[in-house]
């Protein structure tokens, strides 16, 4: 099942072929078959497979494979006793590197930590509280908003991820690019922060996005044409309904 998902994420952000989906599948599976004590390949005994199976006529394939192992993006060995979750992690990938590699790079890391998640069991609740684990931040999220292929799997983390004790932060500069043409976000988004946003002259959509009515309506576009550095409004219910309140 790893080796196929492996295989449909390379896929989906690099449009290769079935013959070259095959191929992958193969040589992904025999570097492992290869392996003992658990070890795992890298991306370079991936890639020599392919050229093995393949023949070293240029493709898509190759050339993805390839810029995943000489850019060195990714540990050859994994520490398996050491979770990366006993750690705070900051993962940036540059935008200097080609654009299919980055969003590859990106979901596999994205997949794997979905995946470490939804194997653990669910939160403890106590007298109405739920548990918290971990927080998965990901700041500028417009930019996965706008991967169509990326969307299903952010769409599933909202769902599901909340039932193993880990809260989801989406950070983006305005409300407009939660709603999606295919899904709408700001629906799966249960507290609502608005700082000084790009879109806060829009009153109808901040009001969608933070759940009140037309009531609060005027009390929050108030608020949004006077707000400062370190303000905001919010949903929660500790804080009057569309009152600033400083961060």
């Amino acid at each position: 099942m790893g080796i196929s998902k492996f295989v449909d994420i390379i896929t989906s952000y690099s449009n290769i072929g079935k013959n070259q989906q095959q191929t992958l599948k193969d040589a992904t599976r025999d570097v492992f078959a290869s392996k003992k004590n658990g070890q795992y390949p890298s991306f370079k005994e991936i890639y020599d497979k392919i050229i093995e199976i393949d023949g070293d006529k240029a493709s898509t394939l190759k050339e993805v494979l390839q810029s995943l192992s000489e850019l060195d993006l990714f540990e050859n060995k994994a520490d398996l006793k050491n979770s990366f979750l006993n750690k705070n992690y900051y993962m940036s990938l540059s935008g200097d590197l080609p654009r299919n590699i980055r969003f590859t790079s990106v979901f596999l890391i994205i997949n794997y930590i979905y995946n470490t998640f939804m194997n653990m069991d669910n939160a403890p609740i106590e007298e109405k509280n739920q548990g918290m684990r971990y927080v998965l931040l990901i700041d500028e999220a417009h930019v996965i908003f706008k991967e169509k292929k990326s969307q299903d799997l952010l769409e599933k983390i909202l769902r599901e991820i909340r039932s193993k004790d880990v809260s989801v932060v989406l950070l983006s500069q305005g409300i407009e690019e939660f709603n999606q043409p295919s899904f709408d976000f700001s629906s799966m988004c249960e507290t609502a922060f608005l700082f000084d946003i790009k879109d806060k002259t829009n009153l109808k959509m901040m009001q969608k996005f933070l759940g009140i009515g037309d009531k609060d309506g005027q009390k929050l576009k108030s608020s949004m044409e006077k707000i400062q550095k370190y303000q905001l409004v919010s949903n929660l219910k500790e804080f009057k309904v569309g009152e600033l309140f400083k961060a």
